[in-house]
């Protein structure tokens, strides 16, 4: 007899893929130990005691505390998905960086006892696009019943496990490709434009891959002090997204200036602001940009984006970053 998924919740956790073997799912903010707030508003009630601001990630951290025995767990891994059962235990460890907060998760395993990943190609549209969200925890309700549908097949059918092999071989080349990617990138062995301008058009391309309107304003559109590579727009009869990007082409750290100056951007008009940037950022950044409602995206994001989207790029930009098209077998 199958489980009873009726009251279960489907979450998507963001974090460490070498935590699955270990029976559980892990997301960073490695300055709150979650598993000691039973509630939400626990939390809240402690950042507002200690003045701390988690800025806008309340609502994932809210969902991570919320997750209870019998929930479903999606952990995107490359070119592959971890679909578990959650079973309420919590822990924290500090040695675990971006997997600090940790919940045990039952994931079905093969006859080695290794944990059966999905293709992502075995997935509907919907829920690949989902999958892209830029959440490290999110909600994936809407595509329970698929959800439910992929974890009774992982569980039952023989072959998941030989297939699941073949999963793990093709991300593993897929993670080649993306230090690859990354590495030419910040050592600028590609053909894109010189001085940063490649860059600016490289993530105004894929923007506009995922549906937006997008353009690179002139140095003079906006007041001193303040700068903004992109601006781009999404409209549909619904909703209105409105995006204002910074691109930084940095090797090592990108600080704080970056953050106030895309921060101090149309004061007072609802929209995302964000900085890309090739580098990484460090914990104050991180706490500063959190402080202001400005999204990061270091070298590492970036790439997961690009890895996802490369196929949908223009032949001419796969050309400049060197890219090529081959088939190849992995067995």
């Amino acid at each position: 007899m199958g489980l009873d998924f009726e009251n279960s919740k489907v979450l998507l956790m963001r974090g460490p893929v070498e935590l699955i073997s270990e029976g559980y799912a892990g997301i960073g903010w490695g300055q709150f130990e979650l598993f000691k707030f039973k509630t939400a508003d626990d939390l809240y009630k402690h950042l507002e005691s200690t003045q701390q601001s988690v800025g806008r990630s309340g609502n994932q951290l809210r969902r991570y505390i919320e997750v209870k025995q019998g929930d479903l767990i999606v952990v995107p891994a490359p070119a592959r998905i971890y679909i578990g059962i959650a079973t309420g235990e919590k822990q924290f460890c500090a040695d675990k960086p971006w997997g600090e907060n940790q919940i045990q998760v039952d994931f079905p395993c093969d006859a080695d006892s290794k944990p059966i990943s999905i293709a992502r190609t075995d997935l509907k549209q919907g829920l690949q696009s989902r999958l892209r969200i830029r959440l490290t925890v999110a909600d994936l309700d809407y595509f329970k019943d698929e959800i439910i549908e992929r974890y009774n097949d992982t569980k039952n059918n023989v072959s998941s496990g030989a297939l699941s092999k073949v999963n793990e071989q093709i991300g593993e080349k897929f993670e080649q490709f993306k230090a690859k990617l990354l590495n030419n990138l910040r050592n600028r062995n590609h053909y894109l434009e010189a001085g940063g301008q490649g860059l600016e058009h490289l993530v105004k391309e894929l923007l506009e891959i995922e549906g937006y309107t997008a353009i690179i304003p002139s140095k003079q559109s906006h007041e001193v002090g303040v700068d903004v590579d992109i601006e781009a727009q999404s409209r549909n009869p619904f909703i209105t997204q409105e995006l204002l990007v910074q691109v930084k082409d940095h090797v090592g750290y990108t600080d704080k200036h970056a953050i106030t100056q895309i921060a101090d951007a149309k004061k007072g008009d609802v929209c995302s602001r964000w900085v890309i940037s090739l580098a990484d950022f460090n914990e104050d950044a991180k706490n500063y940009a959190d402080e202001l409602s400005v999204k990061l995206m270091n070298g590492n994001e970036f790439v997961d984006w690009l890895a996802e989207r490369w196929q949908d790029l223009s032949p001419t930009t796969q050309q400049k970053l060197g890219i090529a098209s081959a088939p190849q077998i992995v067995l």
